[in-house]
């Protein structure tokens, strides 16, 4: 799955300080290959454990999106629906133009009479 963001949480710091400096390492990398749609290499244990409790929560975030745009894009048909089919608004009456077209008929009148 390619993300072009992912978001990290502060409480996995807790998990993450019983690693090693070669596996939170590992780790980081694991994250950016698995949201880039990479191949995860091989994890240390440890550090096999704690990324799959991130995966978890990666999971439940991408579940989250996938509902907020299905709203979203619903709530956009029924938006774009509406105004489709709304009536269109009524034309003013009084508009330059229609004054402008009626004062030259007026003269046009004047004219033929005088």
């Amino acid at each position: 799955m390619f993300r072009e963001s992912f978001i990290n949480y502060t409480e996995w710091r807790e998990y993450s300080r019983f690693l090693s400096v070669e596996d939170k390492a590992a780790l980081y990398d694991a994250q950016f290959d698995y949201h880039a749609g990479e191949t995860v290499k091989p994890l240390p244990k440890t550090a096999e454990i704690v990324f799959t409790m991130m995966l978890q929560q990666y999971e439940r975030n991408a579940e989250k999106w996938r509902q907020v745009r299905r709203k979203r894009s619903e709530a956009g048909q029924r938006g774009a629906k509406a105004r489709w089919d709304a009536a269109p608004p009524p034309k003013p009456e009084d508009t330059v133009t229609n004054a402008y077209t009626r004062n030259r008929a007026a003269i046009a009148n004047a004219e033929k009479t005088a």
